[in-house]
């Protein structure tokens, strides 16, 4: 009762700050005050004091973005305010922790006719949630490579790619080790007189008995998005089939991750005794001719499961835009 009561509440003075004409004009015309009241949490759920906030409001009638700027108390508590017409995003940094990001939606209309429905109907000021900040623990120099337009040497059969170098195996790229068999599979499609190739499917294949892939959930709203170490207790897939989504980078949910195991050895008795691990962030595009994946991260060192990039110490060869990041992925 007491929950449906506060409900109605809320809902009454939503409405009831547009009970005057002059007041809804003012509203549509110059934005509502919308305001995120955020609690900042590390990974333990201790408060984080001195987190500095930065909030963006987007004004659809100036086409320019009205930023707004604070600092969490020793509750961790912070408060972004400002003009709003729909939504707005957040940011949150501190010395020692990984960035997070949000976005919120200020009114619950239905359709995005900002004129006459966002102040109207049910606009909400205030976005009230926790958020986390996770601390930069032990990053390690890794091998990251963002792998921009890599020509596809041929279709529905298994070609070896090396995650190390991210490139396929000699003779195609300058793989060496063949840590997994891509295969992609395409049908032919027209359009007019045109006609061309489309990827239906890809499928990743890794050869050695405990290589695998595992998939999980992301840490979207932060800038470090997986997991410090590879989780031991979650089993690794022998293949891995991925189709396209609505759009060509939909291949990976960008709300998803993976992490693989790779060069695995086995003991005369059949037990893993050397490995090597690493993980792939979205996006993955592959078109006719062409693919890219967003972040291949190779963690060098023998058995050792730390995820955790330190992007001013990649080992990557390369130089230019491939390989050069200060980000926990590739750019």
């Amino acid at each position: 009762m007491k929950s449906l009561l506060f409900a109605l509440l809320v809902l009454f003075v939503s409405f009831d700050c547009w009970a005057d004409k002059e007041s809804h004009a003012r509203a549509k015309r110059y934005g509502a005050t919308a305001t995120f009241r955020l609690t900042v949490v590390d990974d333990q759920g201790e408060p984080v004091p001195n987190v500095k906030g930065s909030a963006g409001f987007w004004n659809h009638r100036t086409h320019k973005t009205d930023s707004f700027a604070s600092t969490s108390n020793e509750k961790g508590e912070i408060t972004l305010s400002g003009k709003c017409f729909y939504d707005g995003a957040f940011g949150l940094k501190k010395e020692g922790y990984y960035k997070t990001t949000g976005r919120h939606k200020f009114s619950r209309a239905s359709d995005d006719d900002v004129e006459e429905t966002l102040f109207a109907r049910k606009w909400v000021p205030d976005y009230v949630n926790t958020v986390v900040l996770k601390k930069t623990r032990n990053p390690i120099p890794m091998y990251s490579h963002l792998v921009d337009n890599k020509q596809i040497p041929a279709f529905e059969t298994p070609l070896g790619f090396d995650l190390q170098v991210a490139d396929w195996v000699k003779p195609h790229g300058e793989g060496v080790v063949p840590d997994v068999y891509i295969t992609v599979n395409v049908t032919r499609v027209s359009f007019g007189r045109k006609t061309w190739l489309k990827p239906t499917k890809v499928t990743f294949d890794f050869p050695n008995k405990y290589d695998g892939v595992q998939v999980h959930d992301a840490d979207y709203w932060s800038e470090f998005i997986s997991s410090y170490s590879v989780d031991l207790t979650k089993p690794f897939q022998k293949q891995l089939v991925l189709h396209p989504g609505e759009t060509d980078y939909d291949w990976l949910d960008h709300r998803k991750y993976l992490v693989f195991r790779v060069r695995s050895e086995t003991s005369s008795s059949g037990e893993l005794v050397r490995c090597n691990y690493g993980k792939i962030y979205p996006f993955i595009k592959f078109t006719d001719e062409e693919f890219i994946i967003k972040s291949i991260v190779f963690n060098p060192n023998p058995n050792d499961t730390n995820l955790e990039f330190d992007p001013k110490r990649n080992l990557t060869d390369k130089n230019g835009y491939e390989g050069t990041t200060k980000k926990q992925s590739a750019p």
